[in-house]
């Protein structure tokens, strides 16, 4: 249950009526949230100047910028979907935190750009990413979520985090790199390498990580994970709500059925990437040669076998 402590929009769940309203966010006072008297839900701006041009209509199909003509110092920004209401608080939240090096002259167009950057949140594509693209997230989450949160801090964690910025591998910490794979066979033969860089972390120790997947009416879904992921990182709003962010665009496309679609790890194995992995790596091969992507025979991998559990390497190789 989200506690009061925990939950970044609590103290907007009653607003008064416009033109009265509710402060946002304690470190800036320019944002305050109301209600028009037909039921929408806004967010005003009070600090607008005589000389500020910004472009007022639509920014999203359900968030509308349009000016108080009573009160020049105001940009009004509504939501027109009620379903929406809990989304677009969250990211009003998110942006009146991290808004107060923004001068007030910018402040609009900043808030825009932001919604626009928000908007696979706020308005998520549905129409279905690949298979292998669902069963990778999950993967990423799951590890995430098992071996490193609680370890770290969740600005750490979320810095981590570096599969979800498209990096060659999926968690990095200072001393250490995972990368994770997914499978669906239940006895696979080799795995799949997608470029030079991706078992050629810049770290002292790697770790190569192969999920085997089941879908299971007892498993979890991507969006218990990511909610999971999300209660672990919200003692520190600015992580939780980064975090929100990106993994919604990384989800952008996703179904309703796939964001439910639940999964069970049946098994887990990982390999200590160490030099000798038969790996190939940007040092290894001509510079004329740009791209590769290669499988791994698993059967040859036997002396690389991790001894233990996940969880002590990553503590073992933090501490280092």
């Amino acid at each position: 249950m989200t506690s009061k402590t925990t939950d970044p929009i609590h103290h907007l769940r009653t607003l008064p009526e416009y033109p009265e309203g509710t402060r946002v966010a304690g470190n800036d006072s320019r944002f305050w949230a109301a209600k028009n008297p037909n039921g929408d839900l806004c967010v005003f701006i009070d600090c607008i100047q005589n000389n500020t041009v910004f472009d007022l209509g639509e920014i999203l199909p359900s968030i509308l910028l349009h000016a108080d003509q009573l009160r020049a110092s105001r940009g009004i920004f509504t939501l027109t979907e009620s379903t929406l209401a809990e989304k677009f608080l969250t990211v009003f939240v998110a942006i009146a935190n991290e808004a107060q090096a923004i001068p007030d002259s910018d402040i609009c167009n900043h808030i825009k750009h932001e919604i626009l950057e928000w908007s696979a949140f706020l308005s998520p594509r549905r129409a279905g990413i690949t298979d292998e693209k669902l069963r990778g997230l999950w993967g990423e989450l799951y590890v995430l979520n098992e071996f490193i949160c609680g370890r770290f801090s969740p600005r750490e964690t979320l810095y981590t985090y570096v599969g979800i910025h498209d990096e060659p591998q999926d968690l990095s910490g200072s001393n250490f790199s995972i990368e994770v794979k997914t499978t669906i066979s239940r006895a696979p033969s080799t795995i799949a390498i997608s470029s030079l860089e991706q078992l050629d972390a810049n770290c002292p120790a790697q770790l190569l990580v192969l999920l085997t997947l089941v879908g299971s009416d007892v498993g979890r879904s991507i969006s218990e994970l990511v909610d999971e992921v999300i209660s672990e990182l919200e003692s520190d709003v600015s992580s939780a709500m980064q975090f929100r962010k990106l993994v919604y665009e990384a989800l952008d496309g996703a179904t309703e059925a796939q964001l439910g679609e639940k999964f069970e790890s049946t098994g887990l194995t990982a390999w200590n990437v160490a030099s000798d992995f038969p790996a190939l790596k940007r040092s290894d091969v001509p510079n004329a040669i740009q791209t590769a992507k290669y499988t791994i025979a698993l059967h040859l991998l036997s002396d690389f076998l991790m001894a233990g559990e996940i969880g002590d390497w990553v503590d073992g190789h933090r501490a280092s």
